[in-house]
């Protein structure tokens, strides 16, 4: 095995068990649920071991995350579809427009408000919607 395959076999170990965990499962639930043994559960996480192709897929299926997330080529759990994306973009151009409007009114924005709305619609915890706005 080459190295970036070792890179890949180590990150899939680390996300499949932190995936399980986040997801309150024991290696016997997940096991039973994959119609697999406990102890090749136990060598996918100590990476010993991959998983077929249709146990990847099932992982992937089953955690809700992207095939590239669980084999560790990206950090992004999952790859929003077009009409996903869309929907985000609207409800930040509606929130966009009512943060305009009442900047310009002179009504006091509440910006923790916006914040948790902004941080919900895209997903990012560290980006602060009145910054990016330039409302600070």
């Amino acid at each position: 095995m080459d190295n970036k395959e070792t890179e890949y076999l180590m990150k899939f170990a680390e996300r499949l068990k932190q995936l399980r965990l986040r997801n309150d499962m024991t290696q016997e639930i997940l096991a039973e649920k994959l119609s697999v043994s406990v102890q090749l559960i136990s060598k996918w996480e100590n990476a010993k071991s991959a998983p077929t192709f249709f146990n990847m897929h099932s992982l992937s299926d089953m955690f809700e995350v992207s095939l590239d997330y669980l084999t560790g080529k990206s950090d992004v759990e999952k790859e929003l579809s077009k009409k996903e994306l869309e929907t985000k973009l609207d409800e930040l151009r509606e929130m966009v427009s009512d943060i305009k409007e009442n900047s310009k009114s002179g009504t006091h924005i509440n910006t923790n408000n916006h914040n948790s709305k902004f941080q919900s619609v895209m997903g990012l915890a560290n980006l602060d919607a009145s910054t990016l706005l330039g409302l600070t």
